[in-house]
């Protein structure tokens, strides 16, 4: 490495001495719950027809939100069956965003479009309002991330798509959040504080990490040491008329391995690889993490980072220079909280 100086890596608060697989996964166990539509009372959502050819699993996983109303529910409409309302929980205080799953049994490929609910109905448990997105096609499992903006219509003129593929409030205000210091010589302040600067980009968004984070974070915590450990908290899938919430208890957020790409708005993790003058692998010491922006270059997500070794401002980063950390980091996977 030469003289080479690295100041990638510290923990999360100021003031603080510089220290430094497996396939696309849902935290929580996916819930397929078989019930019809017409039960539910929820307009615009068909049962799709039974496959006559041969089905296969894959999951859905993914973020959402309304503009307007907390958020109510997913339902996943697959023309090549086993639609079904997803699992899914709040991530902002506000309760305009959640995260969701559903694990199918559907042809390949099948065109998917989801139906998210805003708003609470007038009777129990129902949906103010039915969005939904275009439909896409997808030949095996995928992330999706979509925003709606339901305006003070319930009901929306035919065909009702309501609804946008793209980064939620939350997401999009975390993103936000951390462009603005973009190149900005201000931002040095943040050079090597990269659990620092994170936690006030989700905090600009009304989510606050440490709800969903097992391990107190303080100035001995670094990204290693939060990966996969998130706290279990309570999810639903909210019924209709008279029929109550089915809670689940399991971790919140989605997560990929290393083998996956992250979508806009997750956060990025890179672990340390081995011992390193002094710091054992298990500390953390030299681990890093950055957010996902909506940008891409060469099909790969552009990411932004805290001061590194490629410089002390905040930064973009493009995935290969993301992924290229020398000897020290590797990268790990991804977390979308809400």
């Amino acid at each position: 490495m030469g003289q080479r100086k690295w100041v990638r890596y510290r923990p999360m608060w100021p003031n603080s001495e510089t220290k430094g697989g497996g396939s696309m996964r849902r935290f929580w166990a996916s819930l397929v719950v078989g019930l019809s539509a017409g039960v539910f009372g929820i307009s615009g959502i068909g049962s799709a027809a039974a496959a006559t050819t041969a089905t296969h699993k894959i999951v859905i996983d993914g973020a959402v939100s309304c503009n307007y109303h907390p958020l109510s529910g997913v339902w996943i409409n697959s023309s090549g069956g086993g639609s079904g309302f997803a699992h899914w929980d709040f991530g902002s205080s506000g309760k305009y965003d959640g995260d969701f799953s559903l694990t199918i049994a559907t042809t390949l490929p099948t065109n998917l479009s989801l139906h998210i609910g805003c708003g609470t109905g007038a009777t129990k448990n129902s949906w103010w309002s039915d969005n939904y997105t275009p439909a896409k096609s997808v030949s095996t499992s995928v992330v999706l991330e979509a925003t709606c903006n339901e305006g003070n219509a319930a009901k929306a003129p035919a065909p009702g798509v309501r609804c946008s593929f793209g980064p939620t409030r939350s997401e999009q205000a975390a993103i936000n959040w951390a462009t603005q210091y973009v190149n900005k010589p201000s931002s040095t302040s943040y050079n090597g504080l990269c659990l620092t600067f994170v936690n006030k980009a989700y905090a600009g968004a009304n989510v606050v990490l440490q709800n969903f984070i097992v391990p107190q974070m303080n100035n001995s915590t670094y990204p290693q040491g939060i990966w996969r450990r998130f706290k279990q908290l309570q999810q639903y899938v909210f019924g209709g008329p008279g029929i109550p919430p089915q809670p689940v208890t399991a971790q919140s957020g989605i997560y990929g391995g290393p083998e996956t790409v992250p979508p806009p708005g997750a956060l990025v993790f890179f672990n340390q690889k081995a011992s390193y003058n002094g710091h054992p692998q298990s500390s953390g010491y030299y681990s890093h993490i950055e957010l996902t922006s909506s940008k891409m270059s060469g099909g790969k997500p552009v990411l932004i980072s805290s001061g590194d070794y490629l410089t002390a401002e905040v930064h973009y980063e493009t995935w290969a220079q993301a992924t290229w950390s020398g000897s020290y980091d590797t990268y790990a996977g991804w977390w979308l909280p809400a």
